[in-house]
């Protein structure tokens, strides 16, 4: 009777949204339609937080609109969607952990330093701090997690491109639950 009153956050999957890309919006058009058409209101700075919360990843928006709609009574505010991600995170924690496992000590570091936002993972000051080892072992822990497709090279600007998360929850998950902060 419980599961009832608290969906996990793959429940109404079956039924689809249309998510339009518009980088101005940040796709919270089709959030606010999703809600309006579910008789319930979502402002436009929780949709765009929403979407921002997971990097515009469509398939996790997706799972974060529904399970906050579903949290929703009337009108839904940021503590909703703050709870909807955390749910959303602890519904992957199995995975997480299992992924988490197989990986090294210097592999959880640089992940660590890049979930902290440091983009400077070659600097001599980052290497000590989260005992990277030398540049070249950079290069190869790099390397590594781009083949277990767990970070990606994205360009930030021209002429220069940053490590980034390919999965905007397993980054959230790594700071809050593995490393213990957020």
């Amino acid at each position: 009777m419980d599961l009832l009153h608290h969906p996990g956050p793959l429940s109404g999957l079956g039924r689809l949204f249309e998510l339009n890309y518009d980088p101005s919006k940040h796709r919270s058009a089709g959030i606010r339609k999703l809600f309006h058409d579910h008789n319930k209101r979502i402002g436009y700075t929780t949709s765009v937080q929403m979407s921002f919360l997971v990097d515009n990843h469509p398939f996790y928006l997706k799972l974060l609109a529904w399970h906050a709609l579903i949290m929703t009574h009337s009108t839904c505010t940021l503590s909703i969607v703050e709870k909807s991600l955390k749910n959303l995170i602890h519904h992957f924690d199995l995975r997480f952990y299992k992924i988490a496992e197989s990986l090294t000590l210097k592999q959880l570091n640089y992940l660590r330093a890049l979930a902290e936002g440091n983009q400077e993972l070659y600097s001599r000051s980052t290497r000590d701090t989260y005992q990277l080892g030398s540049s070249s072992n950079v290069v190869r822990i790099k390397s590594s997690l781009m083949n277990k497709e767990i970070i990606k090279i994205e360009k930030v600007d021209p002429g220069r491109t940053d490590a980034v998360f390919t999965d905007p929850i397993f980054r959230e998950w790594l700071q809050r639950s593995y490393f213990g902060k957020a």
